[in-house]
């Protein structure tokens, strides 16, 4: 939170944040590691935190720091309805997904666009490890099934994961931009709010070895903006070739 506050300082330069950022040795290793990926793509390697906060932009590193942090304090344990790992993997391909899909469609959202997709069921591994009686009929059916998450939840409790995520955004003051790209995540495309359409849409992407919701992500984003299916099908492989990379740096 230190350096958030200091991003978020505009008289900050990137050697101040980069100096509060070194005082954490394994965020920053990951900060870097996760910038020269083949998630990010970058031309240039590097090599260090000042360098990376120059590159990337104050609001982009802040991105960055709230996902690697929010990745090391989420629970780990699996249960009987909650794999940690299946979890990671299903978050780090909406997020590659999520900025492959900006890139066309908003580019200038793309790192919102990676964080969103990443945290918006950041919800999940707690109301599974307090509530797996509760909780795993739900998401049972949500992967079994074609059916919306945040719709069952509300079926069954009155509220839904996305509602629980909006107020972990408030307790670590996430910013308005990124609190609505994790918190109106399962609201329609026609919604007015900060959620970017491709976090929105890359929410169909399940936990599940099995059902992975790869094809209703194609079917949905060729249908709603028109993009040729074999270009879609691209996006996707190369999207989750570079999560593989990925989920080993943020989980």
């Amino acid at each position: 939170m230190k350096a958030i506050e200091k991003i978020r300082d505009p008289s900050s330069t990137a050697t101040e944040v980069a100096e509060i950022l070194a005082t954490d040795p394994g965020v920053s290793v990951k900060i870097i590691k996760t910038i020269n990926s083949a998630a990010f793509a970058s031309r240039a390697k590097v090599n260090n935190l000042s360098q990376a906060v120059a590159m990337l932009g104050m609001s982009s590193v802040e991105s960055l720091v709230l996902s690697i942090s929010v990745g090391s304090i989420l629970p780990k344990k699996t249960s009987s309805c909650f794999d940690h790992n299946r979890f990671w993997r299903a978050s780090v391909r909406r997020a590659t997904l999520a900025r492959g899909l900006a890139a066309t469609l908003h580019p200038a959202s793309q790192l919102e666009s990676f964080t969103g997709g990443l945290l918006q069921d950041m919800a999940i591994p707690y109301l599974a490890g307090e509530r797996p009686d509760e909780y795993a009929p739900i998401l049972d059916r949500w992967r079994t099934g074609s059916e919306d998450l945040a719709s069952i939840e509300r079926e069954h409790l009155e509220w839904d994961h996305a509602e629980v995520a909006t107020w972990l955004c408030g307790e670590w003051e996430f910013s308005e931009n990124l609190t609505s790209a994790v918190g109106e995540h399962h609201g329609t495309m026609e919604m007015n709010g900060g959620c970017p359409p491709a976090v929105r849409i890359v929410s169909c992407i399940l936990d599940d070895d099995e059902n992975t919701g790869v094809d209703r992500f194609v079917t949905g984003v060729s249908e709603r903006f028109a993009i040729p299916t074999e270009r879609i099908e691209k996006l996707v492989e190369e999207s989750f070739e570079r999560a593989g990379e990925l989920e080993k740096l943020i989980s």
